[in-house]
């Protein structure tokens, strides 16, 4: 039986403050969903969901930058595709 996940509600307020006041405090999207209880999964959909319904809110607020690996360019990958057909 799968364990059941305690849903969260956080207000706007809160995730504004977070997300907007504090935004150097809270400077990665893990940071910032620890700080409001949320799912690191949570806090971007609801930082997409926000952004499209207020965005004169968010206007100057530096967006949050990926993490994990960076996505190649095309003249990287077709570099590496060269390079492979090389080999």
């Amino acid at each position: 039986m799968s364990e059941k996940v305690k849903r969260i509600s956080v207000s706007l307020r809160d995730f504004l403050r977070v997300a907007v006041v504090k935004r150097d405090e809270f400077d990665t999207p893990e940071k910032a969903a620890n700080a409001l209880g949320m799912t690191l999964g949570s806090f971007s959909q609801r930082m997409t969901r926000e952004r499209k319904a207020y965005p004169s809110v968010f206007e100057g607020v530096a967006s949050y930058s990926k993490q994990g690996p960076k996505r190649a360019t095309e003249d990287e990958a077709l570099a590496l595709l060269e390079g492979l057909r090389s080999e």
